[in-house]
């Protein structure tokens, strides 16, 4: 048990983390891109006050630092929106990501305190050479002059040449003091093996803080970032509910509560309103929850088959952590693969108290309605069902 007995997890995961390489919790930062990468998901746009809202609900929450957009191929209204954030009084860091000059310019004069500079090391399938790759070194030079906390973003590293990277990374730390070196899985393409290896290579090449951004084409965004940090990333890119270009990105929630809880790392955010911020991002992308998705789906905490009356006392016997942790409920739902522990809990909430058989022949009409139905039986339906039975 951990936390207050909030969560059950395997001791295993205790003892098999590397915590010699770990950062520690109050060394992670999370830098939430949902007003950038979440935007770039097809479809999804946000109003300047849908984005200063978010960024507020981020802050709440106790995001690090929020990249708040881009300057590239922005209108005035994404300028406008990061001004806003800027001036909002926030706790969280603004960044913004950048790829050529005019986009550092634009990023001052919103008054941003970091920048990530993207920098390809592809043109198509045919990788860059060396000197074409160290020419954004002049934008690293321009960003530390005016005084920005710099990333430097790799795109496409996943197919680079990792020799090359490496001495890219080392120049870049050592020549043009950047703080952050961002490892982009571009496509989602690496393994949680593979991403752990880069950021080992990448780690013993420059002494910088590490960064990863993981997409989700393979359905492993969240492992990656996780994997990364067991291998000492401490930066992690992340976006509310996964939203992002393609498949999305890693889940900011999910990141969050895989930390707390399989890596006993507590970053002291208000975990309790992750679902409040799913719900709004939902909203105003106009992308729902799959009502299974890890964390704040509705269904993760509704129960139908094996309830009993024992494990519907003490939830952590069905589940790894408690719903109110990430400001769920839980739900006991009655249908096809419901037990008579089940029918008893529910009459018992509206009074009512069933014997054996009566319970049975409740249980009987609820799964036959269940499967005429193809659903479960609303609260509603039960309350006429045991009506009629007990009259």
């Amino acid at each position: 048990m951990n936390k207050e007995k909030n969560w059950w997890i395997s001791k295993l995961n205790n003892e098999t983390i590397p915590r010699e390489v770990m950062p520690k919790a109050n060394e992670i930062i999370i830098s939430d891109c949902t007003l950038r990468d979440g935007e770039c998901q097809s479809g999804v746009v946000f109003s300047v006050e849908e984005k200063v809202e978010i960024a507020r609900k981020l802050d709440e929450v106790g995001i690090h630092e929020i990249e708040a957009g881009m300057t590239v191929k922005s209108d005035e209204d994404d300028i406008q929106a990061v001004k806003r954030i800027v001036n909002d009084g926030l706790n969280a860091r603004i960044r913004v990501y950048c790829s050529d000059l005019e986009d550092l310019n634009l990023a001052l004069k919103c008054g941003a305190e970091s920048v990530a500079i993207g920098v390809h090391f592809l043109d198509g399938f045919e990788k860059l050479p060396e000197d074409k790759i160290a020419e954004r070194f002049e934008l690293f030079q321009y960003a530390k002059d005016h005084g920005l906390y710099t990333a430097y973003s790799m795109a496409d590293i996943a197919y680079a040449d990792l020799g090359l990277a490496k001495r890219m990374c080392s120049i870049a730390v050592k020549d043009y003091k950047v703080d952050v070196l961002r490892i982009s899985d571009t496509t989602g393409c690496l393994s949680p093996f593979a991403i752990q290896y880069i950021i080992r290579e990448i780690g013993k090449a420059a002494c910088a803080s590490l960064e990863v951004h993981c997409h989700d084409d393979f359905g492993l965004a969240t492992a990656n970032t996780l994997a990364s940090v067991a291998a000492g990333a401490r930066y992690l890119s992340t976006t509310v509910n996964g939203i992002g270009a393609r498949a999305g990105n890693a889940a900011t929630e999910e990141v969050l509560i895989g930390l707390l809880m399989l890596f006993q790392l507590d970053l002291g955010l208000r975990y309790e309103e992750l679902l409040a911020l799913s719900q709004l991002v939902s909203k105003m992308s106009k992308v729902g929850i799959h009502p299974h998705k890890a964390i704040t789906g509705e269904s993760v905490f509704a129960h139908e088959s094996w309830v009993t009356k024992k494990k519907w006392q003490n939830q952590l016997l069905m589940e790894p952590y408690l719903a109110e942790v990430v400001g769920q409920k839980h739900e006991l739902v009655l249908g096809k693969k419901s037990g008579e522990d089940s029918i008893e809990i529910r009459a018992e909430e509206l009074g009512i108290a069933l014997d054996k058989g009566q319970a049975r022949n409740m249980l009987d009409k609820v799964r036959k309605y269940s499967k005429s139905k193809k659903s479960a039986v609303s609260g509603e339906t039960f309350g006429h069902l045991i009506e009629e039975a007990t009259n």
